[in-house]
């Protein structure tokens, strides 16, 4: 009998909870942050890198009208903050890409395995990445 009663009254509610029944079943805009601790190396010279990418931000947009959103990590390169461009691509590949005054570019990228290249300026840095989730 509850359930003809709720049914009655509010039929709209029925639509929102299997909306969101199935966004937290998908997993959509769950937050998982995935930190990434690198140590790069070229030359003889070591610099660290640590870079954060929020998974929530890769997911599909949930309705047509949401507007695109920049996908951004947040690095560590060496002791400098910096908010790049996010890289993330399927079978797990992840990084991220800035333009640095004066006219610098920086590009990183980590295979799957945790193998690691960054690009900084005419720079090529190679390495390792642990990754934290």
């Amino acid at each position: 009998m509850g359930w003809r009663i709720w049914k009655k009254k509010k039929p709209g509610r029925m639509i929102m909870a299997a909306a969101i029944l199935c966004a937290l079943a998908s997993g959509a805009r769950a937050g998982t942050v995935m930190t990434y601790a690198c140590d790069l190396a070229q030359e003889g010279a070591q610099m660290p890198v640590r870079f954060s990418l929020d998974r929530a931000q890769l997911a599909p947009p949930i309705s047509r009208d949401e507007p695109p959103q920049r996908v951004v990590a947040k690095v560590d390169l060496n002791g400098r903050k910096l908010v790049a461009e996010a890289v993330a691509l399927p079978g797990g590949w992840a990084g991220f890409h800035a333009d640095t005054p004066p006219d610098v570019d920086i590009l990183m990228i980590v295979d799957p395995e945790g193998s690691a290249s960054l690009s900084f300026g005419r720079d090529m840095w190679r390495g390792t990445c642990e990754v934290d989730q």
